[in-house]
């Protein structure tokens, strides 16, 4: 404790509710007895008959609560309860930036519902147990305590909780595709009150420690301190520890009084009462909460749906029903195909986001940006707040200045939303440099290109760079189409070429699209992924090649929405149909959010390698409605109106549709949703197959990755890969079989698939389905 001895004169006084509890030299843990300890926990208990029960899961940076750390719990809390010097406990994590992060989500691929019912009800059992330990238990959280982390905390009869960043706390298994079942949607209502609770169960939303101070989900903080002769990880996770038993010690002898009446004299009481307890006004909020999921998510996911529910039994028949319906609807939701699509998910984003090329010879300090607009200016926010050095360069001045200043909006816009401070965007933004020429380009690391979607231009740009730039730097480019190879062909280095292929906005989009040549050599690639996962992304490499993976599967797919746009299909209904089925946006507008001018360019190359199956029957329209000054959201106008108000309401354009009409082509079958969704559907999950089977996409975890976070295919349904095998291959290709003798040739059908089709037992993933 000799760093805490050191900062005691700085920091000593913790603030508890309105109690302040002072930090002496020597700390309140002194005289320890000797250690008991667990494969994955341990206790010590000091003179004033506190317990201080660490959790340390095994080989494992975090702790989970698996079935190992939950029976050294269990074993741990009776032990404490049955010693007669033990008067209070203080729960703890001996890991630095983790309370407990959850479940063992592993558990769920191998598990029948039943089995899933059980684990729940032997989970409820053992938190139960704690909860009715005739000794306080104070919960001390620092890091993530979420999931099941968090409903351990809630069983604990007090919780404080440090500032440290790395601290959130929250409920996310409703982004799993299940409920927490470990009493969560029972307890946290009658903690807080019923709307907040809501709000946190079906957003899975996490909260840093001094939000969960103002809900009242845990009691007390500890500021987090700096760096000294210990880390301010560690110092503060030892505050941390003093603060909680000093606390369990004052809550044991009286002095410290844990208050959870809420008088009905209070606004605050008031509130929590009518919310929580009302039938009437609780119905009301109930009523209206499924009204809410129902319109966000058009009933295709049922978790947030069973989560009002279970939460109205507990509170009108009793915590005790509540907790049975609790089990048994995770038992139902974790055994169904969203709940193992949106696992799967999870599991293939933490596979994203780690390092699988190695790190590069020269470490990146600085990156170059050219281009100051939309994109680049995104890069470039992205990088700084990551710790980059960036230079950002632009031919015009103008450009450049509004470049800067939408990141500066970005950085600012974080700081209203108490996200970063003042002083923070200040610092960050010192790193930044605007420039009209190349002069600081001398000692970058890598620069990204985002300029005109222009062979010749990326030449010329490559051509000027590499007169500057060391010879480590990397050049990257952020085409969406062009093939890598074809600009590398501009460069004296091919070899230090490649693709990032960022998604907008750069600041709110997860994926990264790495692209690698058969020239780019594995340094330049190592650079490129190293510099995507420190800026936060989700990356995938995939081969180069025309389109490469998500942009040439998505013209698959605007290309037959196009088609049905020339057959007559109205847009509204077109979008509506999409949008129920589970897109973010409907295919016509999404047409008009990439653009009508960057879609007749890349339909014509693109057209002309993959023939019929992608080019449309008449891509003149696009450059007809291009001609017209109709280029989409950019211009104002594409399919739709969009006026410079913030009012969400579109409509259509009608001179875009006048043009559409003059190139109409016949109808063929028949234009009802199931059969809109199905063509436009089949020919986007088609083309995934064909990239897998080039080699395009390494494997289906990233096949399913750049879907959803990409181009925004619906989690519930897994992508492209998790829905082949939940739907069976066999069934999909019947379905593109009928499609191909009505529509011909542009329902080509991946020849993987018919592999697959043949034998049932094929699987692309190899997780339970």
């Amino acid at each position: 404790m000799a760093t805490f001895r050191n900062i005691s004169n700085l920091f000593n006084r913790l603030h508890l509710n309105n109690l302040r509890f002072r930090v002496f030299k020597n700390s309140p843990c002194r005289m320890m007895s000797s250690t008991v300890k667990k494969e994955n926990a341990r206790y010590d208990i000091n003179d004033d008959g506190v317990a201080i029960l660490r959790m340390d899961t095994a080989n494992s940076t975090q702790n989970i609560l698996g079935r190992p750390l939950m029976m050294d719990l269990q074993q741990c809390f009776k032990e404490l309860k049955d010693n007669p010097q033990v008067k209070s406990i203080v729960l703890i994590s001996s890991k630095l930036d983790n309370f407990v992060s959850g479940a063992d989500i592993k558990f769920f691929w191998n598990s029948s519902s039943e089995d899933l019912t059980q684990m729940c009800l032997a989970a409820q059992g053992i938190f139960h147990e704690i909860e009715k330990i005739p000794k306080p238990v104070v919960a001390a959280i620092q890091g993530h305590c979420l999931g099941g982390g968090c409903e351990l905390s809630l069983s604990c009869d007090y919780r404080i909780a440090s500032t440290m960043d790395k601290t959130a706390i929250g409920l996310p298994e409703v982004q799993l595709g299940v409920l927490p079942a470990a009493g969560g949607t029972q307890r946290l209502p009658r903690l807080i009150n019923l709307p907040n609770a809501l709000d946190l169960l079906l957003t899975g939303k996490q909260l840093k420690a001094k939000k969960a101070k103002k809900l009242g989900v845990v009691d007390a903080l500890v500021e987090k301190i700096g760096d000294g002769i210990q880390s301010s990880e560690q110092g503060t996770l030892d505050l941390l520890e003093q603060a909680a038993v000093a606390a369990a010690k004052n809550i044991a002898n009286g002095s410290l009084k844990v208050n959870r009446e809420h008088p009905w004299t209070t606004m605050k009481g008031l509130t929590y009462n009518l919310t929580t307890f009302n039938p009437y006004v609780r119905n009301f909020i109930l009523n209206k909460a499924k009204q809410t999921v129902l319109k966000k998510t058009k009933g295709l996911y049922p978790a947030p749906i069973a989560i009002t529910d279970v939460v109205r039994i507990g509170l009108e028949k009793g915590m005790e029903e509540g907790f049975r319906q609790e089990a048994i609807k995770f038992g139902e939701l974790g055994a169904s195909n969203v709940a193992n699509s949106l696992i799967s998910l999870f599991f293939g984003q933490t596979q994203c986001k780690k390092n699988h090329v190695g790190k590069p010879s020269h470490e990146i300090k600085k990156i170059g940006v050219l281009g100051a607009g939309l994109m680049g200016s995104g890069i470039a926010q992205v990088s700084l707040r990551r710790g980059y050095d960036v230079v950002l360069k632009d031919n015009s001045a103008a450009s450049l200045a509004s470049g800067q200043q939408a990141i500066y909006k970005g950085f600012n816009s974080l700081v209203k939303k108490r996200r970063m401070t003042n002083f923070d965007k200040n610092l960050i933004m010192s790193r930044l440099s605007g420039e009209l020429d190349y002069s600081k380009f001398k000692d970058t690391d890598i620069v990204i290109e985002a300029v005109l979607e222009d062979l010749g231009v990326k030449h010329q740009v490559i051509k000027e760079l590499e007169e500057v730039i060391p010879e480590h730097c990397v050049f990257a480019s952020n085409t969406s189409s062009i093939p890598i190879s074809e600009i590398a062909k501009g460069s004296k280095r091919p070899s230090q070429v490649v693709g990032m292929h960022y998604f907008s906005p750069v600041d709110k989009m997860p994926l990264l699209e790495i692209i690698e040549t058969s020239q780019t050599s594995k340094d330049a690639l190592a650079a490129a992924v190293t510099v995507g996962l420190k800026q936060g992304k989700v990356v995938i490499v995939v081969k180069d090649g025309l389109g490469f993976y998500t942009t040439r599967c998505l013209m698959a797919l605007m290309a037959e929405s196009l088609i049905l746009l020339l057959e007559g299909v109205d847009p509204k209904g077109f979008d509506k149909t999409v949008q129920n089925s589970g897109f973010p946006v409907g295919f016509a507008t999404l047409l008009d959010e990439v653009g009508i001018d960057v879609a007749a360019h890349i339909s014509d190359v693109v057209g002309d390698k993959f023939g019929a199956r992608i080019h449309a029957k008449d891509m003149t329209v696009l450059k007809e409605l291009f001609s017209h000054g109709i280029k989409g959201r950019k211009s104002g106008q594409g399919i739709y109106m969009y006026g410079s108000g913030k009012s969400k309401k579109k409509e259509i354009n009608k001179e875009a549709m006048e043009i559409i009409k003059r190139h109409g082509i016949p109808a063929v079958g028949s234009h009802e949703p199931d059969e809109i969704l199905s063509r436009v559907f089949t020919k986007f999950v088609n083309e995934a197959a064909f990239c897998l089977q080039e080699g395009i996409i390494r494997n289906p975890v990233d096949g399913d990755v750049g879907f959803v976070f990409g181009i925004g295919f619906p989690p519930h349904l897994g992508g492209p890969f998790r829905y082949l095998d939940a739907t069976g291959v066999d069934k999909f290709v019947n379905q593109m079989e009928k499609l191909r003798d009505m529509h011909g040739e542009r329902f080509e059908i991946a020849p993987i698939l018919y592999d697959y089709a043949k034998d049932p037992s094929k699987k692309f993933h190899s997780f339970k389905q």
